[in-house]
C-alpha cells in the first residue's frame, strides 16, 4: 500500500498531486492538524478515493515499523524542505527501515519536474477546492501548483509506479 505521511493537510496535494490523481495512494497520515483542517482532510480522502489518518508526532516510529512489516511504502517529505515538522518526520522514517518514497512542499528538492499546463490548471483547482483555507498560500507562490516531484529511495526495490 502506498501512504503519504503528511506534517499538514495540504502537504499531500502539493506534494504528491500526480500519485493521488492516478489512485495510487490508499493512505494518508496527518501529522499537524486542526478540526476545521480536519474535517477538510476527511472530505478530500473521501472524493479522492484514500483513507485519512490523524496521528501525533511521539507515534510516528511505531507507525514506520508498522507500514515496514506490512511492506508498504511510506511517502514523506524530503529533507531538503525547510520546515522542521517535515525534516523530522524524514528523519523518523530514514531510521525505521521502512520502504520510503520523498515529496517535496517547498519545491527545492532535485526531483521536481514542471507540471504541464492542464496539470497546473487541474492542481490548483483541486487546491482550491479541497483546502480553501490555505488559498492565500499558492495565490502568493504559485510553486506550489507548478511544479511537483516524487522520487523512490534507491535502496528499496518497489511496485510503486511514478
Amino acid at each position: 500500500m502506498n501512504i503519504i505521511i503528511a506534517p499538514h493537510v495540504d502537504d499531500c496535494l502539493i506534494g504528491c498531486y500526480s500519485l493521488i490523481k492516478r489512485g495510487l495512494i490508499k493512505e494518508v497520515v496527518y501529522i499537524d492538524t486542526t478540526p476545521e483542517r480536519w474535517r477538510l482532510a476527511k472530505n478530500a480522502g473521501k472524493e479522492l478515493g484514500f483513507s485519512v489518518h490523524q496521528l501525533e508526532f511521539k507515534s510516528l516510529y511505531s507507525y514506520f515499523i508498522r507500514a515496514k512489516e506490512r511492506g508498504d511504502i511510506c511517502l514523506v517529505p524530503d529533507n531538503s524542505d525547510t520546515h522542521l515538522l517535515h525534516r523530522a518526520i524524514n528523519s523518523v522514517a530514514k531510521i525505521s527501515g521502512c520502504k520510503l518514497g520523498y515529496y517535496s512542499v517547498d519545491m527545492v528538492a532535485s526531483f521536481i519536474r514542471e507540471l504541464s499546463e492542464e496539470e497546473k490548471k487541474e492542481k490548483r483547482a483541486m487546491l482550491d477546492k479541497y483546502y480553501p483555507d490555505q488559498s492565500s498560500l499558492w495565490e502568493h507562490n504559485w510553486k506550489y501548483f507548478l511544479f511537483e516531484g516524487v522520487v523512490l529511495d534507491a535502496l528499496h526495490s518497489t511496485t510503486i509506479t511514478l
